[in-house]
């Protein structure tokens, strides 16, 4: 039964500590990261910014008008699955008739 009651503190603190060391998981998206967590992010990106610019335009009666920036969106998000960056919200350049 010693063995346990020693064996149990020690594991927990282990526990403890791994959890404590392990980089905290951000948002990539520039407007869900809290104020407080903005010089994790920063530091974790590596002063890394994404910034999606996409136009409005008609493709079609088949495709929305948003389509350029939906994409352009989307590849940022997917490009920080594989290396982490801050993303600011989309940039609309432009209308097109």
């Amino acid at each position: 039964m010693k063995k346990i009651t020693v064996f149990l503190p020690v594991l927990c603190l282990a526990i403890f500590c791994l959890q404590a060391t392990a980089q905290k998981k951000l948002p990539a998206r520039w407007d869900e990261i809290t104020a407080s967590d903005w010089n994790n992010a920063l530091t974790q990106s590596n002063k890394t910014c994404i910034l999606p610019i996409g136009i409005l335009e008609k493709h079609g009666p088949h495709v929305p008008i948003g389509s350029d920036l939906i994409r352009v969106r989307e590849y940022a998000l997917r490009a920080t699955q594989k290396e982490y960056a801050v993303v600011f919200p989309d940039y609309c350049y432009g209308l097109i008739n």
